[in-house]
C-alpha cells in the first residue's frame, strides 16, 4: 500500500494527495510544498526550505523520524518533480546520476502530471557531499547529498535474493517494483539488498514475495541482544503499519514459519494458499481476481475460504498511468516485466534455491502463494508486537531493538529470533541456523460475516509490506534466559496444577469430553510474559475455548537482554 506519513499533518496530506492520489506512489516530504519530493517508502526524505523567491533549498532527512541527525543514505531513490506546464529540468553534481522514469498523471483529463526519476549517489566520494538541482514551473529546488551509506560492520547482508514476485501496485517492475540496482526496471544485473544491504522493493498483495539466501548461515545466537538473529527494515510508520510474515529453511525446500505476535490468535488464517488471476470481463476489461483456499478437508479435498472474487483495483483510464491493470499484474516474458524469472519460481533468480511454495501459470495467468499465513489487516504498529516486517521504523543499520518491549514509535527494524520457527502445526521446531529467508505480505484480510477477504483501501490500493533491507544481527546480550517461570492448567481457577515444560518444547494435556474451557496461569518474574501475543502480567488466569478443537497456547517471556524462554501448549479435551 502507498502510504503518506504525518509529516505535516492535514496540509502536507492534502497537498499530496492533490499530486499523486491514484496514479503515483505517495511522496515523503517534510514540508508543505509537494512539488519535489521523494517517493514514499524511501529510507530518506527532504525537508524543503524556501531561501528566496521560488527558491528552495533542501536537506536531507530521515523519512521515519524526520531526524537530520541520524539516517541512511541508499544508493539510489525516486524522486518526483511537477511537471506543469513545462517539463523539470536538472543539474548534477559529482558523483550524482538522474535517470527517467515515466510519467504519472494526476487526474484522468491527462493535463497534469509528475515525472519520476531515479536518482543515483553511489558515485559520490565517501565523506563527501553533491548538489542536484531540479527546476520545474513551481519554483527551483536545489539538495546537498551525502555519499551513499557505507554497509553496516559487525552482521552480513544477503548473498543472493533467490526471487521476487509482487502482486499489486508496484508489478510494472519500475521503481519499488525493480529487483536492480543499476536499472529501475527488471533488466538489471545487480540485485538490490546484496550490494550493502540497501534496496527497497514493494510486496504486494497478500502471499507476494521476496527470498534471500545467505552464504554463511544465520545462526540461532541466544548471546545476541534479546536473542534477534536478524532484521528486516521496511518503510514502516506508526500509523500504519503494512505487516509482513517470515519463513525461513536449511534447505531452500522445506520452510517453518517464524511466528509472530498475531500467529495463534483465532482469526488469522494459517498454513493457506492464495491465487491470483487476471481476468477480462465482460466489458473487456482486465481485471485481477484471487481465492484463498487449502487442501485440508476430508480426503484432501480443497477447502475455500475465499471464492475467486475481484481485487478491489482503480480502474485504468489510460495505458500509461500507474496504477492500472497492468500495474497490479507482474508481466511474466522477458520482453515485458521478466517476472518469469525474476519469481525464481523455476530457477533461482541468483543463488542455488528456487522458490518452491509458489506456481505460475503463464498460460492462464494463475498464480499461486502456498502455505503462507495471513492476518488481519491492522494500521497502528502496536497491533504486530512481534515477528512482523515494516511493522517499526527503521533506525541504525545493525543495532537491534528490543521486539518485546516495541511500541507504536520504536525504531531499529524489526527483528527475528529463529527460535520462533514453527512447523506447519504451530508447534516449535529447534533450528540451530538457516540459510534461506523469505519475507511476504501477510497482512491484509477482513472479515465480514466470519468470512475473511482481502482488503483493499478505497484510495491507497492494497497493504503492501515493503522491504528495505535485511541484516545478520550482532552484538552482545545477557545469554540464554535465567528468569524464573511457572505455568499452571486447570479446567477453572480453583484447581490450577504446575505442568512441566521446556525451552523450545510442546506440552499437551487432554482435559476431558465433557470440558469446554481450559484456564492456564503464568507467573514469572521477567519483564515481559506474553501469552498468544499479549502482554500480560504475572499470575494473570486466562481461559481458552477447546470445545471445537485443539487450541494451541504460546508462552515467551523475556529479560532484560537476554533471550526469550518459549514454549508452547496443546489443549484439547
Amino acid at each position: 500500500m502507498s502510504k503518506t506519513k504525518n509529516l505535516s499533518k492535514v496540509l502536507a496530506l492534502v497537498i499530496m494527495l492533490a499530486l499523486v492520489i491514484g496514479v503515483m506512489p505517495m511522496a515523503a516530504s517534510a514540508t508543505t510544498t509537494g512539488w519535489v519530493s521523494v517517493a514514499e517508502g524511501e529510507m530518506i526524505a527532504i525537508d524543503w526550505t524556501l531561501t528566496g523567491t521560488n527558491t528552495y533549498t533542501g536537506t536531507v532527512v530521515d523519512a521515519y523520524t524526520l531526524s537530520s541527525t541520524t539516517y541512511t543514505m541508499p544508493h539510489s531513490f525516486v524522486l518526483w518533480a511537477h511537471s506543469t506546464p513545462t517539463a523539470p529540468t536538472y543539474t548534477c553534481g559529482t558523483g550524482i546520476t538522474v535517470t527517467y522514469l515515466y510519467d504519472s498523471y494526476t487526474d484522468e483529463t491527462m493535463t497534469d502530471m509528475s515525472k519520476a526519476y531515479r536518482v543515483d549517489v553511489s558515485g559520490i566520494d565517501e565523506n563527501d557531499t553533491s548538489d542536484l538541482t531540479f527546476i520545474t514551473a513551481d519554483g527551483t529546488y536545489t539538495v546537498t547529498l551525502p555519499a551513499a551509506t557505507a554497509g553496516a560492520t559487525g552482521g552480513s547482508f544477503p548473498s543472493y535474493v533467490n526471487g521476487y514476485l509482487p502482486v499489486g501496485q508496484y508489478a510494472v517492475g519500475a521503481s519499488w517494483g525493480g529487483i536492480f540496482v543499476n536499472a529501475f526496471n527488471n533488466n538489471g544485473s545487480t540485485t538490490k539488498f546484496t550490494v550493502d544491504g540497501t534496496g527497497g522493493v514493494s510486496l504486494g498483495a497478500c502471499g507476494g514475495y521476496i527470498q534471500f539466501e545467505f552464504e554463511n548461515a544465520i545462526q540461532n545466537n541466544p548471546s545476541n541482544p534479546y536473542g534477534v538473529d536478524f532484521i528486516v527494515y521496511g518503510n514502516a510508520f506508526s500509523t500504519n503499519a503494512e505487516a509482513g510474515s517470515v519463513q525461513v529453511s536449511n534447505d531452500g525446500t522445506t520452510w517453518y514459519e517464524l511466528a509472530g505476535s498475531r500467529y495463534y490468535k483465532a482469526e488469522t488464517l494459517r498454513n493457506v494458499n492464495v491465487s491470483y488471476r487476471l481476468f477480462t470481463d465482460l466489458d473487456e476489461v482486465q481485471r485481477v481476481q484471487y481465492k484463498i483456499w487449502d487442501l485440508s478437508g476430508q480426503n484432501n479435498t480443497e477447502h475455500v475460504y475465499k471464492d475467486w472474487d475481484y481485487l478491489k483495483q482503480p480502474t485504468p483510464t489510460n495505458p500509461n498511468t500507474m496504477p492500472n491493470t497492468k500495474g497490479w499484474w507482474p508481466m511474466y516474458d522477458a520482453n515485458t516485466e521478466n517476472y518469469g524469472t525474476i519469481s525464481g519460481v523455476s530457477t533461482a533468480l541468483r543463488g542455488t534455491a528456487a522458490v518452491n511454495k509458489a506456481a505460475w501459470s503463464n498460460s492462464n495467468n494463475t498464480i499461486t502463494f502456498y502455505g503462507v499465513t495471513l492476518v488481519e489487516d491492522e494500521d497502528n504498529a502496536s497491533e504486530y508486537t512481534f515477528g512482523y516486517a515494516d511493522v517499526h521504523g527503521n533506525g541504525t543499520y545493525g543495532v537491534a531493538s528490543n521486539p518485546y518491549a516495541a511500541g507504536q514509535n520504536t525504531a531499529g527494524g524489526d527483528g527475528f529470533d529463529i527460535s520462533w520457527a514453527v512447523k506447519a502445526d504451530g508447534t516449535p521446531i529447534a533450528l540451530s541456523e538457516v540459510k534461506y529467508v523469505r519475507v511476504y505480505t501477510s497482512a491484509g484480510i477482513k472479515y465480514t460475516n466470519n468470512a475473511p477477504y482481502i482488503f483493499v483501501h478505497d484510495a491507497f490500493n492494497e497493504t503492501s509490506t515493503e522491504v528495505c533491507g535485511l541484516f545478520v544481527a550482532s552484538g552482545t546480550g545477557s545469554g540464554t534466559s535465567t528468569s524464573t517461570i511457572t505455568i499452571k492448567t486447570g479446567t477453572s481457577t480453583r484447581n490450577l496444577a504446575t505442568v512441566t515444560t521446556s525451552h523450545m518444547g510442546t506440552y499437551a494435556q487432554s482435559f476431558g469430553s465433557n470440558v469446554n474451557t481450559a484456564y492456564v496461569q503464568v507467573t514469572s518474574n521477567a519483564d515481559y510474559i506474553y501469552v498468544n501475543g499479549e502482554l500480560r502480567s504475572s499470575g494473570t488466569n486466562l481461559s481458552f475455548d477447546i470445545s471445537s478443537g485443539t487450541k494451541y497456547v504460546q508462552i515467551i517471556t523475556q529479560d532484560g537482554t537476554e533471550s526469550p524462554y518459549i514454549t508452547v501448549l496443546r489443549l484439547s479435551q
